[in-house]
């Protein structure tokens, strides 16, 4: 049996298999006497492994962003904007997006993360700011700004026909203004990550 007549044969027992997942199942039907019952249990234990270790990298990283939220306070006295600044530039993308998320929450909105880092098209987050809804993409950048990152957002959150706010570390440069996204940056975005801006201001 090939590969993919395996799979076209056990898809409901195999459920979301990553790209991974397959290949080394693809590996597992070369070898001499492996039973298609002995691969669909080594692939539900992968896969359950798979699915736990993203759940734990999702808590570690809030756990992550939270020691940092902590630390820029102490930068801060230390050393200043300029040096907290520089630090968020370089900590980890998906715990910069964490990041955000807990500055929002500290200052009376209501969040919602996303279950996992990677296929949440487009969206980092989510708030409500006096009980308007939100859609939140976050970027740790340390130059300009992609137009199409913002073309792309401002596209998703029409869809939504919600709102929406672009928080990056970088540079605006110039862009077409929107009228559904609010951009973040600088001062701004320090001030949120200090404690030093109402969410009102911040829009």
């Amino acid at each position: 049996m090939s590969w993919q007549e395996f799979f076209s044969t056990h898809t409901a027992k195999l459920i979301e298999l990553t790209p991974i997942l397959q290949d080394f199942a693809a590996e597992l039907l070369l070898i001499p006497g492996a039973t298609e019952g002995l691969i669909i249990s080594i692939l539900a234990l992968l896969a359950f492994l798979w699915k736990r270790g993203g759940k734990k990298s999702h808590r570690w990283r809030i756990r992550q962003a939270k020691r940092v939220y902590k630390k820029i306070q102490k930068i801060h006295k230390q050393r200043g904007e300029a040096a907290v600044f520089q630090y968020v530039r370089k900590i980890d993308p998906f715990v910069f997006e964490e990041l955000i998320l807990i500055a929002i929450a500290a200052k009376g909105g209501k969040i919602k993360r996303n279950k996992r880092y990677t296929g949440d098209g487009g969206i980092d987050g989510q708030c409500w700011i006096n009980r308007k809804h939100y859609l939140i993409q976050a970027k740790r950048y340390s130059g300009y700004i992609k137009g199409s990152h913002l073309n792309d957002f401002d596209t998703i959150v029409r869809k939504r026909r919600t709102r929406g706010l672009f928080i990056h570390t970088g540079k605006s440069g110039r862009h077409e203004s929107s009228k559904v996204v609010t951009i973040i940056s600088g001062q701004k975005i320090l001030w949120l990550l200090l404690e030093r801006i109402t969410l009102n201001d911040l829009l």
